[in-house]
């Protein structure tokens, strides 16, 4: 199997994520872009000749030390098309790109991926017996929905926050998390049908490693707001900017005021919490627990 282990540094690190609206007061989606890259370009992420993934449809074993971690999800909604983005390495290249990219924009971090014994990132596949017509019916509440089937589902871990990355649209986003305790972000690989402006098969994953781009942007930055960060207003570099900018993060809570490494303990500093390392501390996002 093609090994792509995750270094864990021992420095510190940042994060960011984008948009809403009033008819959706705990879920905030992806900023827009303005201007999605094109798609054209070969996916140079294939296994090499003799290189093999196994799919599985189950969480794997847990090393012992990792009981809050950040898990995968590669869904597919029934009827629409199985693209094996697991099963090519296109969603390993891009968690890890991303998790080097947010190691050097934070001074160290990364988020605790759930890993397999031999290094590689633990995705698991969902074929999901609803359509994603009938998802829609959700609208802007899709993810909560989606939330509660992941929630029936025999491996799924109250502990963990689950990254789901749906062969499939939302009607208004590419991306989406709730800063109330949610157990799921929402990466949305089709695009939005209700707003042209979300673009989302536009978005290339990328290609290795040392690069990145707007997914493994969505990425952190939707897993920041998951662990109980609002938008902020600063600047379009912030990793968690909205506003009328142009989003292209650069820096993880520019001045370090809003939620990181900013002392103020009547505030979320993600510093501190338990789904990034290296470990600073153990906090749980807001309100978790009450959405086990």
């Amino acid at each position: 199997m093609k090994k792509l282990a995750i270094t864990i540094t021992s420095i510190l690190i940042l994060s960011a994520c984008g948009g809403g609206d009033s008819s959706s007061p705990e879920t905030i989606t992806a900023p827009i872009v303005t201007q999605s890259p094109d798609t054209t370009t070969p996916i140079n992420t294939q296994p090499t000749l003799g290189d093999t993934y196994t799919r599985v449809t189950t969480d794997q074993g847990d090393q012992p030390q990792s009981s809050n971690t950040v898990h995968i999800l590669y869904a597919v909604p029934s009827g629409n098309e199985d693209k094996g983005r697991d099963k090519n390495y296109q969603l390993q290249t891009s968690i890890l790109a991303a998790n080097t990219w947010f190691n050097d924009i934070s001074s160290g971090k990364q988020l605790k991926l759930d890993l397999q014994d031999n290094g590689d990132v633990d995705i698991t596949f969902w074929p999901m017996t609803e359509t994603n017509t009938e998802l829609h019916q959700s609208d802007w509440f899709m993810r909560d929905t989606i939330e509660e089937k992941l929630k029936q589902m025999d491996w799924f871990n109250p502990d963990k926050l689950y990254v789901v990355y749906f062969e499939g649209s939302h009607q208004r986003s590419c991306g989406d998390a709730s800063v109330n305790g949610g157990h799921m972000v929402g990466v949305y690989l089709h695009n939005a049908t209700l707003n042209s402006a979300y673009d989302c098969s536009r978005n290339q994953f990328s290609t290795n490693e040392d690069s990145h781009g707007y997914v493994e942007h969505v990425l952190i930055h939707e897993v920041v707001h998951a662990l109980g960060v609002s938008h902020t207003s600063d600047t379009g570099k912030d990793l968690m900017y909205a506003g009328s900018e142009a989003w292209d993060p650069e820096y993880v809570d520019l001045n370090n005021d809003d939620y990181f490494m900013h002392g103020d303990t009547n505030k979320v500093d993600i510093l501190y919490s338990v789904f990034l390392i290296p470990n600073d501390g153990d906090e749980l996002p807001p309100l978790w627990r009450n959405n086990d």
